[in-house]
């Protein structure tokens, strides 16, 4: 499936798996003040542009977040507004100008909880997968340690699934992320591929 225009895909009140990175695989975030930096504007935006995030990742080269989106346009212009707030920081304090970040950010649409809480755990192992901790609450920049050791992070809308996720459909979920414009059962997929068509 090629790539589909958000306001196609997406509508008021969806969930969705949101990934942007840097320009040229680049390290933007170096050092504890850069993340800090990010994750305070992400609570801001998240505030001013109506829309819950619920599991996040910063790594040093691209950022992960699981979203529900309250208006989809507030939300591509919160987007804009954080990545450009970021993209100022950073360039002022490299002493560059020019491009920050590698395109708007790309997303795909979630079809429930249970999927968000799959994508969720796929979003805060990617420091694990990329070999940087043992664990994911080992690494500071994600929602991992709000979930799994009880830290506040301001930055996250906490909700309670009955019940637990298996680790086969957390695999599945990380093979239909990869696949697919849209994260959830066949059902679903053929649902949107339908809609999609029109």
């Amino acid at each position: 499936m090629g790539r589909i225009m958000r306001d196609k895909l997406f509508y008021n009140g969806c969930f969705a798996h949101v990934f942007t990175r840097a320009i040229e695989k680049r390290k933007i975030f170096n050092d504890p003040g850069d993340f800090e930096f990010f994750r305070n504007k992400m609570a801001e935006v998240k505030k001013d542009y109506g829309l819950k995030i619920y599991h996040y990742c910063l790594m040093e080269t691209h950022l992960y977040l699981v979203v529900r989106i309250g208006e989809v346009k507030k939300f591509s212009e919160g987007i804009k507004v954080l990545k450009q707030a970021y993209a100022h920081k950073y360039n002022k304090a490299s002493k560059r100008f020019g491009a920050v970040w590698r395109d708007r950010y790309r997303a795909k649409l979630i079809e429930d909880e249970r999927y968000m809480l799959t994508c969720g755990r796929y979003v805060e192992n990617n420091p694990v997968e990329a070999g940087i901790v043992a664990k994911g609450t080992d690494w500071l920049y994600s929602s991992s340690r709000h979930y799994e050791l009880g830290i506040k992070d301001p930055t996250v809308e906490s909700y309670v699934i009955e019940s637990k996720v298996d680790e086969s459909l957390v695999q599945i979920g990380s093979t239909e992320f990869e696949k697919s414009e849209a994260i959830g059962s066949e059902l679903f997929q053929y649902q949107i591929w339908k809609k999609l068509k029109k």
